[in-house]
């Protein structure tokens, strides 16, 4: 059977102050980690917005031209249809 030590200041003992400073040490450092974590985390995700803000900007414009694009076509359609129907009520009558 083996004996621990009573002494607090032993290390192999209970709840020393060595034992004590080492968890304070600990969690500081945890802490600090933690903070480096996060201030990591919220630059990627202001970098994630501002990309997706680009994005959002490209495909808006993208989106207006196309539609400008089709808007023209369905009216050179229908330019198209009235000559064709013009010509062939010429040709028929």
């Amino acid at each position: 059977m083996t004996k621990r030590s009573l002494d607090p200041s032993d290390d192999e003992g209970g709840q020393g102050p060595e034992s004590e400073d080492t968890k304070d040490g600990k969690r500081k450092e945890r802490l600090e980690q933690n903070r480096i974590s996060a201030r990591e985390s919220r630059k990627r995700k202001k970098t994630m917005i501002e990309e997706l803000q680009r994005t959002v900007i490209t495909l808006s414009r993208e989106n207006k031209e196309l539609n400008d694009r089709n808007e023209s076509l369905r009216r050179q359609l229908m330019e198209i249809g009235a000559k064709v129907r013009s010509f062939s009520s010429y040709f028929i009558c």
